[in-house]
């Protein structure tokens, strides 16, 4: 029998349950395995990095760290770009809340 690595897929969701029901609907597979990014720790250390965004993933307020340590391992143009873009999308949900009100932030640099 051949010797299959293991190839490991980050899913970035905004719950466990989003992550489980996407999984669920995934082929089964010997050689890969999805693992569920529950904090920026699950990927300390990990070298290109290979997954995806899924469900209300734009939603977590652990991103930025997300973002900093992807930008940093991943290899190839196409995920720099792909990062990239979900950064850009970030950042217009995040003007967007602020914009509407949602999570606010005191930014007049004035005292309340």
């Amino acid at each position: 029998m051949d010797n299959v690595e293991l190839q490991y897929e980050f899913i970035i969701s905004g719950t466990p349950y989003e992550f489980l029901q996407w999984q669920s609907k995934q082929p089964k597979s010997l050689n890969k395995k999805y693992v569920f990014v529950s904090s920026v720790e699950v990927l300390r250390g990990q070298k290109n990095i290979k997954g995806k965004f899924i469900g209300s993933w734009i939603e977590r307020n652990d991103l930025q760290p997300i973002f900093a340590i992807l930008l940093l391992s991943v290899t190839s143009t196409e995920g720099v770009i792909a990062v990239k873009e979900c950064i850009d999308r970030w950042n217009d949900y995040r003007r967007e809340d602020r914009w509407h009100g949602r999570g606010l932030v005191q930014i007049t640099g004035r005292g309340s």
